[in-house]
C-alpha cells in the first residue's frame, strides 16, 4: 500500500481529458495529487478528511479494472487511521444535524476553499 498526502482538486465534473488535467495541475502549482468529484459538495462545507482510492489517471483510458483494489486500499488505510487516532470529546463538537442546518443557512455555500482542497 502506498499513501500520498497532498493537494486534492475537487469539482462538480468528471475529468477525462489529459490535457485539461495537466493544465489544471499546472494552474494549481503542479502539486495536485488527484482530481475528485464526489468530495466537492461535502468538503466545501464540512470539515473532513478525504481518503481516496485512486484507480485511473483522469484521461481517456478510464476503466474499472483497478476500482476494487483502490477501494480496498482506501478502506485499509481508513481502518488503520481509526485504530491510531484516539477519540476526543470537545466542547466545540456539534451534531451533524446542527452543523448541516448552520451550513444550509450560510450564504457562502459552495465557495469555501481549504488548503487540502481546491474547488474547480
Amino acid at each position: 500500500m502506498c499513501v500520498h498526502y497532498g493537494l486534492i482538486a475537487s469539482g462538480n465534473q468528471v475529468i477525462s481529458d489529459a490535457k485539461f488535467r495537466d493544465k489544471l495541475n499546472k494552474d494549481l502549482g503542479g502539486n495536485v495529487l488527484c482530481v475528485v468529484m464526489e468530495a466537492a459538495g461535502i468538503a466545501s462545507n464540512f470539515p473532513c478528511l478525504v481518503i481516496r482510492g485512486i484507480c485511473d489517471y483522469s484521461d481517456s483510458h478510464k476503466n474499472k479494472d483497478w476500482q476494487e483494489h483502490a477501494a480496498a486500499v482506501a478502506a485499509a488505510y481508513a481502518k488503520e487511521l481509526l485504530l491510531i487516532v484516539q477519540p476526543k470529546r470537545s466542547r466545540e463538537t456539534v451534531s451533524s444535524r446542527t452543523y448541516f442546518r448552520r451550513v444550509s443557512d450560510s450564504s457562502h455555500e459552495g465557495k469555501c476553499i481549504t488548503n487540502a482542497e481546491i474547488a474547480i
